[in-house]
């Protein structure tokens, strides 16, 4: 510590000597400045009082307060060696001790003054070394110096750096004197502490630490105690924390394992229900189809007593809810695996709310409620959206509405709301209690008494809601016991700004093609499937040939082979996946065109046909129009229609094909057969053919076309067939 001391003593004091040199320094500069300033006002003053009077172009007035500023300064002098001169910008000398008025000051030194016009300059004058300031007064083309031997101006600087340094080392003695002293009685105090120090930087906190003395050592090491013991508390409550963590850590791990397992038991569930969902609608809906497709013909026949026509109806109720819960069940499993895709088309919106609003009217006024339909804002003519799910959705509301009202009446409001488009069906109904609101979108709840309970399968809000969800909305609703209902949702709608309605000829029945004749190979392990496949293409001129499955079928293609194959996808021994893949194998059945049914709902079986090599896909029951369309394309044939009529080989079918089934039938009972479409009421589609089949003779074949697909519940081919004549209704 000495040896540190003694080694900072040294620059420390030269450090002195330099500052105290330049303190002098700078103090007698500042002292010559002042000096020079006081003499720069003094001239200044002059000329300001010039200026004042507008003197200042006045060449006597100026010389004279030159005259005077000159005498008053003549005998100037700055100590012994210190004086005060005035020279111009041309070197003549205005006032100086030693030169005469008007003298030329041609040196070096005048010079630098003259060029510089301020700052301080050194010079040499007869061997002595000046130091000068000096400043200019443009007005008066001077320039005021005051100069000063440095040996004069530094002459006190020897004494106060002398005191300096002595002062210096006295301190600086002092300083070691008194470092001895104070450190002798602490350095053992210092060891034990650093000590005690390495005692707990190896651990060791239970160390006992050194005496505590009364002097500054004594509070730092009572400062080290205090944070010793505070370290030990938390080392303490660190392990405790460290074995808390370690438990809750355990948990959440066999928590997560537990998770995991449920999670794989989840998926495995949501497999087992997809498994499930396609085995039950592929297996209920074949005896389902039988079961009401009897049922129908059975109602026809005139021989019939009541009682088995009261019998019949009972069947055929039961199986329409059956096959309704079905449906309703496999939209929901849709809707939740995300599967339920929306396809948004341009549409009438108008025509769309006018076939709404006509329905519930009628069946308003079969109740006895009234119907009253307002639009609040301006529509717009043409929108692009999702018509049959919006449909769906608004006509769930609007029955649950009329259904739930038996006095007063249901209003239907549409209108801008928020750049979107709101739709509203109030009604004066039972209206909902409130611990029921949260819960009648829950699958299988019923709203209403127990008497109305009966009348539904549980599962139009909850698919309604999901739909308004999956449209980019949300349902809300307002209820009051005995007062009523208010149901709502805003979806966005663009509008379709080139909207047009297309306007197309209605053509006759095809009834054959053009060319020679072409070779269809049918493979179904139902007999019934093929059945119907042989009296739809055998009157069209196709030579048919058949198989039970796919072994027999590839049997059957390599012995005659096909001009086009349709085949069943799920059939024993080889199902349609692997005869697809066997057959691609041949080269001489490589191209041939392969179309597959299914009666599976699920998309995953049509990409995985198509996958498989397949060229198209079509489910069951099969729609003719779609067939025929596919056949026409893959085979690039010409059909031939009753009025001789024949269509491009390879185009798409238009709304004019869906047409030649369709008679010139008012526009209302076509309105009303695509609602009760759109709600799945088979009863109502046939009741309504009843009417059409009274009043239209010559409608038989459409109505025959509409009774197949009720009897087989194809209610959305049925919608799909007159949603393209609707619109271009006026």
């Amino acid at each position: 510590m000495f040896t540190m001391l003694a080694l900072l003593g040294v620059p420390i004091i030269l450090m002195g000597y330099i500052i105290i040199n330049k303190i002098i320094y700078e103090l007698n500069e500042k002292l010559i400045e002042k000096e020079l300033f006081i003499i720069q006002q003094d001239i200044i003053s002059a000329y300001n009082t010039l200026k004042k009077n507008g003197l200042t172009n006045n060449a006597e007035a100026t010389t004279q307060a030159q005259i005077e500023i000159l005498k008053r300064y003549q005998y100037f002098k700055l100590n012994e060696t210190g004086y005060f001169y005035i020279i111009n910008s041309s070197g003549k000398v205005v006032l100086h001790p030693n030169f005469e008025q008007g003298s030329i000051f041609n040196t070096n030194y005048a010079k630098q003054l003259i060029q510089e016009k301020r700052g301080v300059i050194h010079s040499r004058i007869q061997d002595k070394i000046y130091y000068s300031v000096f400043q200019d007064f443009p007005a008066w083309d001077w320039i005021i110096v005051i100069s000063i031997a440095e040996t004069e101006l530094f002459k006190d600087r020897a004494f106060y750096l002398n005191f300096v340094i002595i002062m210096s080392f006295l301190i600086f003695a002092g300083v070691l004197l008194l470092s001895y002293l104070s450190t002798r009685g602490t350095t053992q105090n210092i060891q034990a502490i650093l000590q005690y120090l390495k005692a707990i930087e190896c651990g060791d906190l239970t160390n006992s630490p050194p005496k505590v003395t009364h002097d500054e050592i004594g509070m730092i090491l009572q400062g080290i105690i205090s944070m010793v013991t505070r370290l030990t508390s938390i080392n303490k409550q660190l392990i405790d924390e460290i074995q808390h963590r370690y438990t809750i850590e355990t948990a959440l791990l066999e928590a997560k394992e537990s998770a995991e397992k449920a999670r794989h038991a989840a998926e495995a569930a949501n497999r087992a229900k997809s498994t499930f969902l396609a085995n039950m609608s592929h297996e209920l809906r074949t005896p389902l189809n039988g079961i009401l497709g009897y049922t129908q013909i059975l109602q026809r026949d005139k021989n019939l007593t009541s009682h088995q026509i009261d019998g019949i109806h009972i069947i055929h109720s039961s199986g329409e809810y059956l096959l309704t819960l079905i449906n309703d069940i496999l939209d929901l499993s849709k809707i939740e695996a995300n599967q339920l895709d929306l396809f948004p088309l341009d549409f009438n919106l108008h025509e769309f709310l006018q076939e709404l609003v006509h329905l519930f009217q009628i069946r308003a006024k079969e109740k006895g409620i009234s119907f009253l339909y307002e639009p609040v804002t301006h529509l717009p003519v043409g929108v692009h959206g999702d018509a049959i799910r919006l449909r769906q959705i608004l006509i769930n509301l609007l029955s649950n509405a009329t259904k739930f009202t038996e006095r007063g009446g249901v209003t239907f409001k549409v209108g801008y709301y928020e750049d979107k488009i709101r739709f509203q069906i109030e009604d004066t109904g039972v209206g909902i209690h409130p611990h029921d609101i949260e819960n009648i979108f829950i699958p299988f709840q019923q709203l209403g008494e127990v008497t109305r309970k009966t009348a539904g399968t549980g599962l139009g809000l909850s698919i309604t809601k999901r739909l308004v969800e999956r449209m980019g909305g949300q349902i809300h609703l307002e209820s009051t016991i005995g007062q009523g209902s208010i149901f709502w949702f805003a979806i966005v709608l663009p509008e379709a700004t080139d909207f047009k309605k297309d306007h197309t000829e209605i053509q006759e029945t095809i009834v054959a093609y053009e060319g020679n004749p072409r070779t269809i190979l049918i493979i179904d392990d139902k007999e019934k499937n093929r059945a119907i496949l042989r009296n739809l293409l055998i009157p069209l001129g196709f030579k048919l040939t058949e198989a039970n499955n796919g072994q027999e079928g590839l049997a059957q293609a390599l012995q005659t082979p096909p001009n086009l194959i349709l085949t069943d996808l799920i059939m024993p021994l080889m199902d349609g996946f692997e005869f697809t893949h066997h057959l691609r194998s041949f080269t001489n059945l490589e191209n041939v065109p392969i179309i597959a049914t299914s009666s599976s709902v699920f998309a995953q079986h049509r990409q995985e046909s198509l996958k498989a090599g397949c060229d198209a896909f079509i489910t069951k029951p099969i729609q003719q129009d779609e067939l025929l369309a596919i056949i026409q394309q893959l085979l690039n044939i010409q059909w031939v229609y009753a009025c001789h009529t024949t269509k491009a080989a390879g185009d798409m079918p238009t709304e004019s094909e869906h047409e030649i089934l369709i008679p010139c039938l008012p526009t209302v009972q076509l309105d009303i057969l695509y609602d009760l479409a759109m709600m799945g009421d088979i009863t109502g589609i046939n009741k309504q053919l009843e009417l059409i089949d009274n009043r239209d003779p010559h409608a038989m074949s459409f109505i025959e076309k509409i009774r197949n697909l009720a009897a087989n519940f194809q209610v959305e081919e049925i919608c799909h067939l007159l949603a393209p004549y609707l619109n271009q209704k006026s």
